[in-house]
């Protein structure tokens, strides 16, 4: 037996009505009608009769209806413990983030779980933690925050766009393209890049995935300065560093100018195992993209003080 045509059926035995009935559970009347009518077909049994003013109950509808109410209270009763059993306390978050700082909205989304979780054991991660797509299959970490291409997504792994991408290049002051408002990759022909420091990472593939489909000639230069520091190696002369971030507040004699031309774009990403996600962490993901959804229609002061007016509910 069909339990959703089941509770319709006790919606119109309360009102009497198909077309109270259909208001109430947002339908139109004809879709209800049909359903009903399907439904009795389905029993091989009339459960209302009808004449042209109103609906009343027949013997079978009566007798159905004690039943019905009966089924209907213990789904709903099943679903709400299942939901509960689903938002309970967020305790421990671990999130791997890739680059530098945390995502925009991230800060203040944690703001208000800290809040509302004051329990939470929270651990930000970089990604020399561990590979994403293997810490997310192997519950290493919850989450992770990165920048990809599209068509790198593993599979199992669920990808949300965040912020729309925006590619630069990092520049020494004395270079000659410092002042441009923007630059190609042509014009970056015969320049010695410097890479991202590990080599397991979304933020390395963007780079050499840009730079092998460029067309240009274009030199390397490796090292083992740590991910936090291998862009001080710009203003003293190793190189340009081609990346998704844009820095605001630029390295000492650096600049960061925009490329106009990039081939594969990495947007901020938020990234989760499909099948790998803890049920708490999985309702952390759908409040904070309902939160981003909110925020991205402030301005940027605005979003940075949305956690004053928005009151969280625990996970």
């Amino acid at each position: 037996m069909d339990l959703n045509r089941l509770e319709e059926f006790t919606i119109i035995a309360k009102h009497l009505s198909i077309k109270k009935a259909a208001e109430e559970l947002h339908i139109s009347p004809a879709t209800l009608s049909s359903r009903l009518n399907n439904f009795e077909k389905s029993l091989n049994t009339e459960l209302f009769h009808r004449d042209s003013s109103h609906l009343s109950l027949s013997p079978s509808g009566h007798k159905l209806l004690t039943d019905a109410l009966s089924i209907t209270r213990s789904v709903k009763a099943i679903k709400d413990e299942i939901r509960h059993s689903n938002s309970t306390e967020l305790q421990h978050l671990r999130i791997l983030v890739v680059g530098f700082g945390l995502p925009f909205y991230l800060g203040p989304y944690l703001d208000i779980v800290s809040k509302n979780n004051p329990s939470l054991q929270l651990d930000i991660l970089d990604d020399t933690y561990c590979p994403i797509e293997n810490g997310l299959k192997n519950n290493l970490i919850d989450l992770a925050f990165a920048p990809t291409m599209a068509h790198t997504c593993p599979e199992g792994i669920i990808r949300h766009v965040l912020a729309s991408a925006h590619q630069y290049v990092l520049l020494p002051e004395f270079h000659p393209l410092v002042n441009a408002p923007s630059v190609s990759l042509k014009e970056l022909d015969g320049e010695t890049f410097i890479l991202y420091p590990n080599h397991a990472t979304t933020l390395r593939s963007f780079q050499i995935e840009n730079l092998n489909n460029a067309g240009i000639r274009y030199h390397i230069y490796e090292s083992d300065t740590s991910a936090n520091f291998y862009q001080l190696l710009v203003p003293i002369g190793k190189g340009v560093v081609l990346t998704p971030f844009h820095s605001f507040n630029d390295l000492p004699n650096t600049r960061s100018v925009p490329i106009r031309d990039i081939i594969y774009p990495a947007p901020s990403t938020l990234l989760y195992s499909k099948d790998h996600i803890r049920p708490e962490a999985k309702g952390f993901v759908q409040d904070f993209l309902k939160f981003v959804k909110e925020a991205s229609s402030h301005d940027h002061r605005k979003t940075l003080r949305i956690s004053d007016s928005i009151e969280g509910s625990k996970l």
